[in-house]
């Protein structure tokens, strides 16, 4: 993926490359978690009802409500208002074609995302040879009118009577696009392109009456070029009636002028569009219009618009899952006052992948004739495309045959139209240049009238030759016409069944369950029986050129291959039928010449995938640089191709077509190594994963992913060799054994290339050597890895494959808590309602739907909580469950001629098989379909929070992060709400080392990749249980504060600087002495983990030590003492504008040039501690001379990790810890086991909805009030 990244979302039809291109389409950030981040503090209202009723969340974060839509069946996805802001548009296709389906249920549309009707193999080539999937025509089309208005009118764009409304925000055709290149305009841009003759805009203005008025028009009318000076002309039609309308010239096209033209608006709402007649001088820029009562001026600033200003109402759209069909119903009141219940279905066959059908019924609660037009609409498709239209009275058909440049890929889609009334076509309709037929019918009230248009799909792909597409389309459509609506639905849903017998079952969480289904219903849309590759946003959009990525063997193929091996093969295939573009490839590498700052061609032996492929195999990239250089994708399709050998133990596919593709591969990696004089060898100038680690023009050695690939590469060559009776070349071995994999000793980490420097990554890289590649190597090693690279991901950049890899490794770890915190950290931030799309980045990105992100969070079910791995004559499996959920089911695997069904439950993981041979589960024993098997399933590492054994542990209540009461957060975005909240501090053993995990309240970010954090700083203080001495004890330099007693070591977390002197990260004794070292983690974003030898502490009984643990904000070098950050007057005189954002505010000096930097020390830099019960933090941390005196706090033994206070006003007198925002555990009073553990599903108005209800001391319950840390539970 790009080295470039920003937040929004592209127009698909400018295809926008993966490098470099511009975006457009920004939408809003999704909820970003299913439950509340920050355990309520203070009493919770409302007892649990004791009724065994499970009780509804008032306001459920992450809920389907929230996207204006209703949950209901796990099957079906709802949206219920697509005008509330956070609607996007959903798409449906049959792994040949496909229809992103608008709000309106059918036809072209602009609007939230725009409309795309994507084809496999469809490419177009433009004058730099390179190639891009585009869209073809709108195939869906079919509206509904009763004269006075049509029900696709009603979504169309709108703004209220008497406001201003942007011209970017209306309808826009006939080459007419924003622009934002002039000064002066208003709103986002302006609209340009209306010297075409047949460009036009188009907006509803609501709330109008049957009277005069007048449009307001604001445009800039500058020298086109031609020194014409002259006025210019636009068409003008409002409420039907058109006319011309002079617009003078203005001063320059910074210059905006308003004129004001006459009209007669109608009643209710009236469209006004603005267009360019033959004839007319049309060279203008327009920035806004208004409708408003005459001689009046328009409000600025938008109206909403919603469902009953446009004369809606019950509407809802839904998506369903098992059958691929997308229905749109609402009742709609025309402009004339008629109602007419309308409901479409949008269906690409699954049982005929050239067929799409589409139908609407429309129940009139009027009597009157109502026209019903089907539209082939060629403005989805490419405007320098050629395009041929037919239509045929005899057949009641219409025809738009597409045929692009450079490739001259033709697609035909022709549409044939059933229903009763009288038919007309019109075969070039001059505003869009559609095609069309419409069928006009008389119609009683309240009587149902059902019309359905089949439509049929040919390219070039499906004939001999290029001109028998019509004809072939023709023949589909007419077909399906014959057999009619309900056989084209059974045959259709017949094969979606079939797929659907491959599922993968949550018990626990239904919105996770609902985005589960939803990520294997895209992928599914996307991938057919053809030999085509999903691209990074499927068949939902043409994002980064329809090209063949990495994604695909990566992220999407092992999510196919598990449920659905014939699928799988054919995404191979696409590989196979381009192995000579390979070899070319190979032969012809741009590389880049950092001295020289030019490329040279290189030449390597084997086969070479392109970075991105398209319609031939040759590299599409716009970027010389990642072509050349991210080389690490012939591993990734040589890796798929030895697993799908592995799932389907096929030795004749493997001879005929896996075996060249991994002979190329290992010749190429061969090819591609260099020994040195180390005697080990080394790929270098390569781009790893981690694409920022070149950002396009610096080469980094010894990548240790792509070194690893290769020689795992090399490796499984050899063992194909084996299996088809070929020999393998002996270099194979010798460097695949040779290859160096970089380490970074200090840290015991992997270095993710050759001088790996601690920077940010863009996404996961080093952390993905186990899986997929099964590196072998200690899981010391692997935990460490992924602790490291976990925390040096951009936060809004990265994709979710990253959490998705996360979550696999930590699971593979036994780490179930942090795999599961992982999962939903991959899904609900990037994905969009209500239909559960993934966006590439958090904030949006350059691809929707991310079809990419999907297939790797499925892959955290299929590979990550099963541990599934394939073998040769066997699968391996290492199941794990995190507590959050009851049970994971995998319906449907394949395996070798053996179907089975996982079953994984928090104790036992059974193994069924349903159908074939038996199923050997390596290590475990064989199942068969009359024996299943049955084993544990794998505790959990980190149940209790896997650090260790308790100690002891010190805990307060959220907030108060303010030190004396006074500090204030800066305001820039880093500094996140509760990320210094310090909540608890606990002690644990582990072996030999010795962890201190402070835990806060919020979320920890990492913005500049240091190490674990960036702007958090720790002291932890101890004193001895048996140490003498007492009085005021300066704390460490920079501080500014104290200690009630002395102390004998200091443990600091300091992610500046990990060795050296005191104040850095380590332990330090009171004369500051460094005493021992310390790695710094930081863990889920809110545990500050310090891991420490327990030697540094021999002689010292922990748990009778006394504790000062300091929160602070950590300083750059030169800019507090220790790093510490000082606390300022902020609003002293004097003090830098900046300072608010990035210092914590409500100190009492100023910054100074010199250390101590702070003009004033009386105030601690303090931002919480913990304090003994019989004081405040706020008299603690009050300023006085010499700075505050902080006491030193005993531990609760065996408190636990998070924060448990015992409670005796519930039944068994439970007490409660929470382990993070969705999960809580119950104890009984004076135990360290678990009694129960409980998923909050969902905040409700100030309570916590436990679903499903529980049963403890023989009350059932679904609610929690919690007052702190004390859970009552009646």
């Amino acid at each position: 993926m790009s080295q470039v990244s920003t937040s929004s979302f592209p127009d698909p039809r400018g295809h926008g490359r993966r490098h470099g291109r511009p975006r457009r389409w920004s939408p809003a950030r999704g909820t970003l978690r299913r439950v509340s981040q920050r355990l309520f503090v203070g009493v919770l209202s409302v007892a649990l009802a004791a009724t065994g009723t499970t009780v509804a969340a008032a306001s459920g974060a992450g809920a389907q409500g929230s996207h204006g839509s209703t949950g209901g069946s796990p099957w079906r996805l709802v949206a219920t208002d697509p005008f509330d802001g956070s609607y996007y548009p959903t798409f449906t296709g049959n792994g040949y074609f496909a229809a992103r389906v608008p709000a309106q249920g059918q036809g072209y549309s602009t609007a939230d995302v725009p409309t795309s009707f994507q084809i496999q193999g469809f490419y177009a080539s433009g004058d730099d040879g390179k190639q891009a999937r585009e869209s073809g025509p709108a195939w869906t089309g079919l509206t509904v009118s009763d004269g006075s208005g049509s029900f696709d009118d009603a979504f169309g764009a709108a703004c209220a009577f008497g406001t201003v409304c942007q011209a970017e925000d209306a309808d826009l055709s006939g080459g007419l696009s924003t622009a934002t290149d002039h000064s002066g305009y208003r709103g986002s841009a302006f609209v340009q392109g209306w010297g075409t003759v047949g460009s036009r805009s188009v907006v509803a203005v609501t709330g109008t009456s049957a009277d005069d008025a007048e449009l307001l028009i604001r445009y800039a009318a500058g020298d086109p070029g031609d020194g014409t000076a002259a006025a210019r002309e636009l068409t003008v039609t409002v409420g039907g009636s058109a006319q011309t309308v002079d617009l003078p010239a203005t001063g320059g096209w910074d210059d905006w002028e308003t004129v004001r033209v006459p009209v007669r608006s109608d009643a209710g709402s009236t469209q006004v569009a603005l267009g360019c007649a033959s004839g007319q001088d049309c060279r203008v820029n327009v920035d806004d219009v208004a409708l408003v009562k005459a001689g009046a001026d328009p409000v600025e600033g938008a109206t909403e618009v919603g469902l009953t200003e446009r004369g809606l109402s019950g509407y809802r759209q839904t998506l369903d899952l098992r059958t691929g069909a997308i229905s749109t119903r609402a009742t709609w009141t025309s402009p004339a006052g008629r109602k007419s219940d309308v409901e479409y279905t949008v269906l690409p066959s699954r049982a005929d992948d050239q067929l799409g059908v589409v139908r609407v019924t429309v129940r009139p609660h009027w009597t009157g004739e109502l026209a019903v037009t089907d539209v082939l609409d060629p403005r989805a498709a490419p405007e320098d495309a050629t395009f041929t239209r037919s239509a045929s009275r005899v057949d009641q058909q219409i025809g738009l045959t597409t045929t692009l440049p450079g490739t001259n890929q033709r697609a035909s889609v022709v549409s044939e139209l059933q229903g009763r009334g009288s038919l007309s076509q019109d075969e070039d309709v001059a505003a869009s240049g559609a095609v069309q037929q419409t069928l006009t019918a008389r119609v009683s009230a309240g009587r149902t009238y059902a019309f359905t248009k089949f439509v049929g799909l040919a390219t070039t792909q499906d004939v001999e030759r290029a001109s028998q597409t019509t004809s072939a389309a023709a023949r589909v459509a007419e077909r399906a016409s014959d057999r009619g609506y309900g056989t084209a639905r059974r045959l259709s849903d017949r094969a979606w069944a079939t797929l659907w017998q491959g599922d993968v079952q949550v018990k626990g969480d239904d919105e996770l369950q609902r985005q589960i289904r939803a990520s294997r219903f895209y992928l599914l849309a996307s991938v057919g029986e053809r030999a085509w590759s999903p691209t990074p946003a499927g068949l939902s959009s043409g994002n980064y050129g329809g090209h063949v990525f990495w994604d695909t063997e990566t992220w999407m193929w092992p999510s196919l291959v598990a449920q659905d091996p014939d699928l799988a093969k054919a995404v191979l295939q696409y590989r196979v039928d381009r192995l000579d573009d390979a070899r070319y490839n190979a032969r012809h590498t741009m590389e880049y010449d950092a001295s020289t700052q030019t490329y040279r061609a290189q030449s390597y032996d084997g086969i070479r995938f392109p970075w991105e492929g398209g319609l031939d195999g040759k590299e599409q990239t716009t970027s010389l640089f990642f072509g050349g250089h991210e080389v690490h994708i012939t591993a990734d399709v040589a890796l798929a191709f030895w697993q799908y050998y592995e799932a389907s133990g096929d030795k004749a596919w493997l001879k005929k077509e896996g075996w060249p593709v991994l002979k190329g591969a290992a010749e190429f990696w061969v090819s591609r190594s260099t020994r040195g004089s180390d005697g080990k060898y080394h790929i270098d100038d390569v781009t790893p994963p981690d694409e920022w680690a070149s950002n396009g023009s610096v080469g980094r050695d010894d990548s240790a992913y792509t070194n690893v690939a290769a020689a795992q590469v090399l490796r499984l060559a050899a063992q194909a060799a084996d299996v088809v009776h070929e020999t393998p070349a002996p270099e194979w071995a010798k460097v695949a054994d040779g290859l160096v994999v970089p380490t970074d000793a200090e840290r015991g980490v992997t270095q993710e290339y050759a001088g790996y420097d601690g920077r940010t990554i863009k996404q996961a890289d080093a952390v993905m050597l186990t899986y997929p590649w099964q590196h072998e190597q200690s899981d010391e090693l692997t935990a460490s890895d992924l602790d490291y690279y976990s925390t040096k991901v951009d936060e809004n950049a990265s994709p979710s494959m990253t959490d998705a890899m996360h979550s696999i490794v930590a699971a593979g770890l036994g780490r179930s808590e942090e795999a599961y915190w992982f999962t939903q950290r991959s899904s609900t931030a990037f994905m969009r309602g209500p239909f559960e799309q993934f966006t590439e980045e958090r904030g949006g990105g350059h691809a929707f739907t991310f079809v990419t992100g999907a297939g790797g969070f499925l892959q955290e079910f299929y590979y990550g909580y099963s541990g599934l791995r394939w073998g040769t004559d066997g699968i391996s499996l290492s199941p794990v469950l995190p507590t959050a959920l009851d049970e994971i089911r995998l319906t449907g695997m394949k395996f070798q001629g053996t179907t089975f069904d996982l079953v994984i439950g928090p104790k036992r993981t059974t193994v069924k098989v349903t159908a074939g041979p038996p199923l050997k589960v390596t290590g475990r024993g064989t199942a068969t379909v009359s024996r299943p098997l049955v084993f544990s399933t794998r505790a959990s590492t980190d149940a209790d929070g896997g650090y260790g054994t308790l100690v002891g542990s010190l805990s307060t209540p959220a907030g108060h992060d303010d030190g004396p009461g006074t500090y204030q957060y800066p305001s820039a975005d880093v500094f996140t709400d509760g990320s210094f909240d310090m909540t608890s501090f606990a002690v644990y053993r582990d072996g030999k080392n010795v962890n201190l995990v402070t835990t806060v309240d919020g979320q920890i970010l990492n913005p500049w990749a240091l190490e674990g954090m960036s702007l958090q700083l720790v002291h932890v203080y101890i004193r001895s249980g048996t140490a003498g001495g007492s009085g005021r004890t300066p704390a460490l330099a920079g501080t500014n504060v104290s200690t009630s007693d002395p102390w004998q070591l200091v443990a600091v977390a300091n992610p500046r600087h990990q060795r050296g002197a005191t104040g850095t990260t380590g332990v330090f004794a009171s004369d500051g002495t460094r005493v021992g070292d310390a790695t710094l983690t930081v863990r889920e974003q809110k545990d500050i983990v310090l891991t420490i030898p327990a030697s540094v502490f021999d002689g010292m009984d922990l748990s009778k030590a006394s504790f000062v643990v300091a929160m602070m904000s950590a300083a750059e070098d030169g800019e507090g003492v220790s790093n510490v950050r000082p606390v300022f007057d902020c609003t002293a005189a004097g003090v830098p504008s900046w300072t608010g954002e990035w210092r914590f505010c409500g100190g009492r000096g100023v910054p100074t040039d010199q250390s101590p930097f702070d003009s004033d020390t009386s105030d601690g830099n303090v931002v919480k501690t913990f304090v003994p019960r019989g004081t405040t933090q706020a008299k603690v941390l009050a300023p006085q001379p010499g700075g505050p005196v902080l006491p030193f706090v005993r531990l609760s033994p065996g408190g636990g990790g998070g924060s448990r206070a015992a409670v005796g006003s519930a039944p068994g007198h439970l007490r409660v810890a929470a382990r993070d925002a969705g999960r809580f555990v119950l104890f009984d009073k004076g135990e360290t086991s678990p009694r129960l553990r409980l998923d909050a599903h969902a905040w409700g108005s100030r309570r916590l909805v436990v679903s499903p209800p529980r049963v403890y001391g023989g009350a059932r319950f679904s609610l929690l009030h919690i007052l702190q840390d004390v859970a009552v539970v009646r």
